[in-house]
C-alpha cells in the first residue's frame, strides 16, 4: 500500500484522510499524498532539514502538518506548503484537533496552543496544565481533552481557557492517544495499555484483556470498532468497548517476520490505514 514511496521513507509517522485523499508523513520529513485511497502515493514536499512529521489535520479547507519544528499549512490540497507557526516559536508539534472555527495543537514542552485565524497566529492556553508535555488532543461534547507525557489527561470546558486534571486513577500517565465513542472516553499510552471512562474522566477502568505488551501509540474508531496500534505488537481491535481485544496482525504475519511498529491510523469510507515502520497498510 506504499507504491510511490522510496524504501527509506517507509517509516510513516502521521496520517490524515478526507474522501479518497490520504496524506502521509514520514520520520524523515517527507509528505506524501494519495488521491485514490492509497493505491499510489506522490511526494508533495520534503522538509529541510529533515524532521519528523508527527501529526496532520484537515481544517477549514487547508491541510496542516505538525513537525518537530512547527506547523506547515497547504491551502491547495498539498501541492504547496508554507510555514504557519507565528507564536509557536518552532515548537515540536504532536497533535491537532479543532472545534468550530478554532484550531488547537499540542506541543512538547509548552502545552496547548490555539489559533482562531486558520493557523496564521497561535496563542498559548495552558492555565491549569501541570504538565506542558502534551502528546494528544481530542474534543467531544463541548469538552477539550489533552493527554500529557507522564502527567495523565486534562480537560477544558471553556475552549482551553482553563484546564483540570482528570487522569488520577487512569493508570496511564503517558497519554499518547485519545478516542471517544459516545459516552466512552478511551486513552492509550506507554506501558499501561488502554483505560476507559464512562463518566468524563471521573473514574477509570483498565481495559487490556488480550494485549501482550500494552504499549499503545494510536487509537481510532472505524465503523464502531476500536483499533489500537502498538510500536511492539502491531494492531489490535475490540468490539465490546475494550473488554476484550483481538489481534489483527495476520496480514503482517504473511508478509514479514514479526509485527511492524504502528505509529498512526486514518479511517475513510470503511477503510482503515495504518502507518508503520514498514510503510502503509490498508
Amino acid at each position: 500500500m506504499d507504491s510511490g514511496m522510496t524504501r527509506e521513507d517507509l517509516f510513516v509517522t502521521a496520517l490524515a484522510s478526507s474522501g479518497d485523499t490520504v496524506f502521509a508523513g514520514t520520520a524523515f520529513g517527507k509528505i506524501y499524498r494519495s488521491i485514490n485511497s492509497g493505491a499510489r502515493w506522490v511526494l508533495m514536499d520534503t522538509l529541510s532539514p529533515p524532521t519528523t512529521i508527527n501529526a496532520f489535520t484537515i481544517f477549514a479547507g487547508s491541510v496542516f502538518a505538525g513537525s518537530s519544528t512547527g506547523v506547515l499549512r497547504s491551502s491547495n490540497g498539498g501541492n504547496d506548503w508554507t510555514v504557519a507557526d507565528s507564536g509557536l516559536q518552532k515548537r515540536l508539534i504532536k497533535a491537532f484537533t479543532s472545534v468550530g472555527d478554532t484550531l488547537y495543537c499540542a506541543t512538547l514542552g509548552k502545552g496547548v496552543y490555539r489559533s482562531i485565524d486558520s493557523g496564521t497566529t497561535w496563542n498559548a492556553i495552558d492555565i491549569g496544565l501541570t504538565n506542558l508535555n502534551i502528546a494528544s488532543l481530542a474534543t467531544h461534547g463541548g469538552r477539550l481533552y489533552a493527554g500529557s507525557n507522564d502527567g495523565g489527561i486534562f480537560v477544558s470546558t471553556n475552549a482551553g481557557a482553563n484546564w483540570t486534571s482528570i487522569g488520577n486513577g487512569s493508570g496511564v500517565p503517558y497519554v499518547s492517544c485519545i478516542a471517544i465513542s459516545d459516552s466512552n472516553l478511551f486513552i492509550g499510552g506507554y506501558g499501561r495499555g488502554v483505560a476507559r471512562s464512562a463518566n468524563n474522566g471521573a473514574t477509570w477502568t483498565p481495559v487490556n484483556n488480550g494485549f501482550v505488551h500494552p504499549k499503545i501509540e494510536a487509537l481510532v474508531l472505524n465503523d464502531g470498532v476500536l483499533f489500537a496500534g502498538s510500536p511492539d505488537n502491531g494492531i489490535y481491535f475490540t468490539t465490546d468497548l475494550g473488554s476484550t481485544w483481538k489481534s489483527a496482525n495476520a496480514i503482517f504475519d504473511s508478509l514479514y517476520s514479526g509485527v511492524p511498529n504502528v505509529r498512526a491510523f486514518a479511517a475513510i469510507s470503511g477503510k482503515l490505514f495504518a502507518g508503520t515502520g514498514r510503510g502503509i497498510f490498508r
